[in-house]
């Protein structure tokens, strides 16, 4: 008889596999052409392919052997199975729960879409067990995807008091009530969440950290492409279709000119600049 008290999670599936090998361009080929896989998104820089049958943005990734992600002399075969929980409320809970019990985690990694937990099996296979975090996720995953994934951090497994996150990430657990909204780091109050006070309004005086997001072109782009491209940029985030989808994900949608833009790279540069060099912060 199994001993329940052990369970963490109760997975409503297993969610994908992830394999190595050989060559991720030519195994995407592989998998399209002999299964009927679709390919969702690449990721050149890990040298990786998400192939999908419409569950999900990965039934199966393909990662090359030659990526980062591999040791000195890797061979083809599986690199991890993931197992996908009802909702991130219930992979905390899990977490929380097996912390206590002393199971040790390899890494967690914030996936955007999904945050996910990393731990070994008794032979040493890699484990994942995810949930997602946003409803639709075809509007977040396709194409060419280059970016480095932050560390995920369980806030609410109690090992941290507060820290800064994201509207769409915390809202969800805000409205759960496993998770009090303290104030906002920006300005004026989110409208995704008003009820929600500024560090200001709070009486912490001067703490504005907005994440904003924006297209950059290469260095010299000629003057009537670079407005041709705003003009068209700027069209599509005033489409009621796209502003929903963004807002719904916590994103308040804002364009501006290339000028305005460059005076806000001009305002953080120096500013993320000097915090970095303060405290010896490094990418490792």
């Amino acid at each position: 008889m199994r001993d329940t008290k052990s369970e963490f999670w109760a997975p409503r599936r297993l969610g994908h596999a992830n394999l190595f090998i050989g060559s991720y361009e030519r195994a995407a080929d592989y998998y399209r052409d002999m299964v009927g896989f679709r390919e969702v998104y690449r990721q050149p820089n890990n040298m990786a392919t998400f192939v999908s049958n419409g569950n999900t943005y990965h039934d199966l990734g393909l990662t090359d052997i030659h990526s980062r992600y591999c040791k000195p002399g890797q061979k083809p075969g599986l690199w991890h199975l993931a197992f996908e929980v009802e909702n991130e409320v219930d992979l905390v809970d899990g977490y929380n729960r097996a912390i206590a019990a002393g199971v040790q985690f390899q890494f967690t990694e914030d996936h955007d879409v999904a945050h996910s937990l990393y731990f070994k099996d008794p032979d040493g296979l890699l484990v994942e067990v995810y949930a997602d975090v946003m409803d639709e996720w075809r509007a977040h995953r396709k194409g060419i995807i280059n970016k480095e994934k932050p560390k995920y951090i369980p806030l609410l497994a109690g090992q941290i008091e507060m820290m800064f996150f994201p509207v769409h990430t915390a809202m969800p657990h805000v409205k759960a009530g496993k998770m009090k909204a303290l104030a906002v780091g920006a300005a004026k109050r989110h409208p995704n969440a008003p009820d929600i006070p500024t560090m200001n309004e709070v009486g912490v005086p001067n703490v504005e950290v907005e994440v904003w997001y924006a297209f950059f072109g290469p260095k010299n782009l000629p003057a009537p492409i670079l407005a041709r491209l705003n003009k068209e940029l700027r069209a599509i985030l005033a489409e009621p279709d796209v502003m929903q989808a963004l807002n719904k994900s916590g994103l308040d949608t804002e364009s501006s000119s290339p000028e305005e833009l460059r005076k806000i790279v001009q305002r953080d540069f120096p500013r993320w600049a000097a915090i970095i060099k303060k405290n010896n912060i490094t990418s490792d």
